[in-house]
């Protein structure tokens, strides 16, 4: 169903990934009604089972067995069962059902804690509508697998993973209201990638932190913007003094002049400010394209 944590192909690489050789499925609409004694015959007539290993609060059939139910039919067939303790992380019970709790409401920090992980999703990349091109933000895009649960939509901070290498971005995770697209789509900003066309190239999207819902801009050019990376010094340096400027206002041009584009206000002896002299910095600040903040 698409309510797992992952799809199928990776739950399978990821098992892999933990050192196990081969994964074999049942399917579910043939097991799904079976009882639990029935489940065990089957997978011991089907399998030669040595040991089983499951957690300690582990249920099976539709009639619920539990693992003392387990390990009688195990004993009858001398079957090791090793029992896994379940595990608690910062007060929190470490299961699949907080980590989709946790996946729901954007907080992919906290599912990373319990995943172990950072939660991702791994695609081949589609081809686009090329408008990212067009307004100096390109992106490529992915699709969920079906199997897989969707997570709270909206912007994230994420790292991209290409041919090895390790790419800073932002993904768009749902809709598209600046070109009034309702589809779903995953798409993803690569910083500092100058190579050509990834189309049809493998790409791992990792989630890092929930930024802000989806939302529409009135032009596009609005949401390049807002994921600029702006860059500037933490209220007047010495060389500022040095140079003979002695007002804040002043700033706005010495921090455009060096290739900058941002200035903290710095109130380290509390807020001193007048409001006619913070509505000059604001303006000056402002004609010279350096965001200011505080």
């Amino acid at each position: 169903n698409g309510e797992n944590i992952y799809g199928y192909d990776e739950r399978r690489r990821l098992l892999s990934d933990c050192g196990m050789e081969i994964c074999l499925s049942l399917y579910y609409l043939r097991v799904c009604g079976m009882r639990g004694e029935e489940f065990f015959a089957l997978l011991t007539d089907l399998y030669d089972v040595r040991d089983i290993v499951c957690g300690e609060n582990y249920t099976f059939g539709s009639d619920r067995c539990d693992v003392g139910k387990l390990g009688e039919l195990c004993r009858a067939k001398g079957i090791s069962l090793t029992v896994m303790p379940l595990y608690d992380y910062c007060g929190v019970r470490v299961s699949s059902t907080a980590v989709k709790t946790f996946l729901r409401t954007g907080d992919v920090d906290a599912a990373k804690k319990l995943l172990g992980m950072s939660y991702h999703i791994r695609g081949t990349v589609e081809s686009g509508d090329g408008r990212g091109h067009r307004i100096g933000m390109p992106t490529v895009n992915i699709g969920r697998p079906a199997d897989m649960m969707e997570i709270r939509r909206g912007v994230y901070g994420t790292y991209t993973e290409l041919d090895g290498k390790m790419y800073r971005s932002v993904t768009n995770y749902g809709a598209r209201p600046t070109f009034d697209r309702s589809a779903f789509s995953i798409e993803t900003n690569l910083m500092g990638y100058e190579g050509g066309s990834l189309l049809g190239k493998e790409i791992t999207v990792y989630f890092h932190r929930y930024l802000r819902p989806v939302r529409k801009d009135d032009k596009p050019r609005q949401g390049v913007e807002r994921l600029m990376i702006r860059i500037g010094p933490s209220g007047n340096s010495l060389s500022f003094y040095a140079e003979g400027h002695t007002r804040t206002v002043e700033a706005a041009e010495w921090v455009a002049a060096r290739g900058l584009n941002a200035f903290e206000y710095s109130f380290g002896r509390g807020v001193g400010i007048k409001e006619e002299s913070a509505r000059e910095i604001g303006a000056k600040f402002a004609e010279c394209g350096v965001e200011i903040s505080s």
